[in-house]
């Protein structure tokens, strides 16, 4: 979780707990609500780069001939698997299959 998100959940955590009207409850829930919403944006955009950053290295192992195009296909399909999870945010599931891939791509580039 970025450091600065983190600081306001605590902050708006504090808030609430000191919170004695209703309204003021209310209004502390929706900050830590919103700041949910922030999280879940910055940690999709985290796995975005991360899927870009394979697809590149995927383009470049495709181009070599002793890469068997079958595990390219394979690859692939687990990319697109990721970016289902990414669309459902599943993002705990999406980033066990990126450390899979990333796990994968390492054996075939050595």
């Amino acid at each position: 979780m970025p450091k600065d998100i983190m600081l306001k959940f605590e902050s708006a955590h504090e808030s609430l707990t000191l919170a004695t009207s209703p309204s003021e409850v209310i209004k502390e829930v929706r900050k830590i609500l919103l700041l949910q919403q922030q999280f879940d944006i910055s940690e999709n955009k985290l796995v975005e780069l991360r899927i870009i950053q394979t697809e590149k290295a995927v383009l470049e192992l495709s181009n070599l001939d002793q890469v068997n195009q079958d595990t390219i296909q394979e690859i692939k399909q687990t990319l697109q698997t990721i970016k289902d999870h990414l669309s459902k945010n599943e993002f705990e599931q999406a980033n066990e299959l990126l450390r899979s891939l990333a796990i994968t791509l390492e054996q075939i580039q050595i």
